[in-house]
């Protein structure tokens, strides 16, 4: 499906406005840039035992009104820029900073930390002298939270492939092109399950209902469904996702272009992010019907562009609690979608996890290599014997009478010392 990306002509206004946001956010942000280590690397594999190592839920427990919610919102993000794919992680504190520095180490052992500057920071500033138009979408899932999204874990909404490899292969034009994916996620409350007029389970046996088959006209008109099955095994998956660690998610996309002329800039932008969301779509996509889709915006489709353009800079988050107010329980029934997004561990692993070499195969990922260990040079496969005979000439030729080899061993040796204490 073609879906309708708004786009944002950088004019002065917006090129003001992106550049003084980013410099303004400059002592407020801590992002940490993480190089993926090109061995031993589990992947998706390690992601939900480090999202539950870091964020654990902070609830205030209040005795007449509501618990609150107090825990902390963190991201990580995607940045394409000079044809290099960088992975960054957002923490709002100098403790969850050192806690996510400790934890990245040990789940992705021999991955590069480096804490960014505030000039590298400002990944998003625009120039409107550069004729640049900048695509943004706003995503959120097709059905209800309750359903099952496409995952790792997953028995039968299982992702085939980690998601980064079709999304670099999308994203990697060789061009000036700039695209930045933004995840935030904040821990839910274990009862994520749990409604005001209702629960997991009565949406799960509404689903299931939708198998097998129907009657109309008081019993006289029966309708057979298709595939009954589908629905039996999305309730079954349903159900187990009760008092599993989940998150709230907010899943952003910008793609920043520049043209010979501005209309060609903003086609192109258009162009290159509606290719990103709809492998995005197709990648997440379940046989239920559930997937990833971008905010569609009938009304003020600019003004909610450019909200979500600042809200990307300034790592805002939105819609990170359940919907429990009339107001919207009944706009949620009225077009049976929600603006909240709640995903497992392992559902939020397929975006937030540092990919693998065997995965990920694209040449604009910088990897770390790791150290060889032992006595073993790492050119020992490539040594050739050398005869006999060409040893002895040699030794008569080049190794002379051995006293001055001595001599200059002890020199080397010493100086070698010297050199490695003063390091």
């Amino acid at each position: 499906m073609s879906y309708d990306i708004p786009v944002l002509e950088v004019d002065e206004s917006i090129a003001k406005a992106t550049n003084s946001l980013a410099e303004s956010m400059e002592d407020e942000i801590n992002l940490l840039q993480v190089k993926p280590p090109k061995e031993q690397n589990e992947g998706m594999d390690a992601a939900p035992q480090f999202l539950e190592s870091v964020h654990l839920p902070e609830i205030n427990e209040r005795f007449i009104r509501a618990n609150k919610n107090e825990s902390p919102t963190c991201g990580m993000e995607m940045w394409y820029d000079d044809n290099k794919i960088k992975f960054m992680f957002y923490t709002p504190s100098d403790e969850l900073d050192q806690e996510y520095r400790q934890q990245l180490s040990g789940y992705y052992d021999g991955c590069e930390i480096a804490a960014q500057t505030a000039e590298e920071s400002m990944f998003l500033k625009t120039s409107s002298k550069k004729n640049e138009a900048i695509a943004v979408a706003d995503m959120h899932l097709d059905k209800h939270y309750f359903n099952p999204v496409s995952s790792p874990a997953a028995e039968e909404n299982e992702l085939g492939s980690d998601p980064y490899q079709r999304i670099a292969n999308e994203i990697d034009t060789k061009d000036d092109t700039r695209v930045m994916l933004q995840v935030l996620y904040r821990p839910a409350p274990r009862n994520w399950t749990e409604l005001q007029d209702r629960t997991l389970e009565t949406h799960a046996k509404k689903v299931q209902n939708k198998g097998g088959f129907k009657t109309r006209w008081f019993g006289f008109k029966v309708d057979e469904v298709d595939d009954p099955g589908i629905w039996e095994t999305t309730a079954s998956e349903m159900r187990s996702r009760i008092n599993e660690p989940a998150y709230f998610v907010n899943f952003r996309i910008a793609v920043i272009c520049r043209g010979k002329t501005q209309t060609q800039a903003n086609n192109k932008a258009n162009a290159r992010a509606r290719a990103i969301v709809n492998a995005v779509e197709h990648l997440y996509s379940t046989k239920s019907e559930q997937k990833f889709v971008p905010r569609s915006y009938r009304v003020n489709e600019e003004r909610n562009a450019k909200e979500t353009l600042i809200n990307m800079i300034e790592r805002e988050p939105t819609s990170m609690s359940q919907e429990r107010r009339i107001h919207q329980l009944i706009w949620e029934r009225l077009t049976s979608t929600t603006s909240t997004i709640i995903l497992t561990a392992e559902e939020l692993s397929g975006l937030v996890h540092l990919p693998s070499n065997d995965d990920v195969t694209s040449g604009a990922v910088s990897w770390t290599e790791q150290m060889v260990e032992g006595e073993v040079p790492p050119d020992v496969n490539e040594f050739e014997a050398v005869p006999e005979e060409e040893r002895e000439e040699l030794e008569e030729v080049e190794l002379g009478d051995g006293e001055d080899d001595e001599e200059e061993e002890e020199t080397d040796s010493s100086d070698s010392r010297s050199a490695l204490f003063d390091r």
